[in-house]
């Protein structure tokens, strides 16, 4: 594990210590996820015994090893939006346009891939910002995979399926219907993003993001200004 307790001058981390709460907890639920989807998968038998069967859902190995990938990517895309409005409150930068989905203006992973180098150049923050946002461009289809797969899937023509490679499981969405529809869809890249980042490869990206994030702050304390 890379990511930590912040380093920083005792003024600047008080005023820091209550905002970065969340990030560090979706971290802590992350890394909880991590372990116990290890734990499954290292017991998982995808071809069980002829006559083998489960009674209830809550004993079903691949059930739960589905549900701890989907519930990864649910709080990865959370600590990324909470690690954007971070950097937004330490720097003091302005606001995003503030909508019905968004009246408190707060920045997302999005606006951060949108608005850092520009606010970083603006402020003269020091530090490889351009490397910090090809790192965060790792995590764009993530968001959308969770958007399209997960929170938003609509299952009136998609289907959910799963692949194990002996070691990890992925989660991949499927069209079924007219085969006219899927050339449509697929010429709209609608199924561009998919599931391609197993949970511990993700966990690894996730934590080095976190972990330079951090760095990146610690190293511009000087320039902190705590705005909400």
């Amino acid at each position: 594990m890379k990511f930590r307790h912040f380093q920083l001058p005792g003024a600047v981390r008080a005023a820091v210590d209550s905002r970065i709460q969340p990030w560090h907890r979706y971290h802590g639920f992350l890394s909880i996820i991590k372990q116990r989807y290890e734990t499954e998968a290292a017991r998982y038998d995808p071809c069980p015994a002829p006559g083998a069967r489960v009674y209830r859902v809550t004993e079903d190995p691949r059930q739960k090893l589905q549900l701890d990938v989907e519930t990864f990517y649910l709080y990865a895309n959370m600590m990324l939006d909470q690690i954007a409005e971070n950097v937004r409150f330490f720097f003091g930068f302005p606001r995003a346009k503030k909508t019905s989905a968004n009246p408190n203006g707060y920045w997302s992973h999005l606006t951060l891939l949108d608005k850092l180098a520009k606010s970083a150049a603006s402020s003269g923050l020091t530090g490889d910002v351009a490397g910090l946002l090809v790192q965060a461009e790792e995590f764009r289809k993530l968001r959308a995979y969770r958007n399209k797969s997960i929170t938003h899937w609509d299952a009136n023509d998609t289907h959910l399926a799963t692949s194990w490679d002996g070691k990890d499981l992925t989660i991949q969405r499927g069209f079924q219907g007219d085969p006219a529809e899927l050339k449509r869809r697929l010429a709209a890249g609608e199924f561009e993003f998919q599931m391609t980042s197993t949970v511990p490869s993700l966990y690894d990206l996730l934590d080095t993001y976190a972990a330079e994030v951090q760095s990146f702050l610690e190293a511009n304390a000087a320039k902190f200004e705590g705005k909400q």
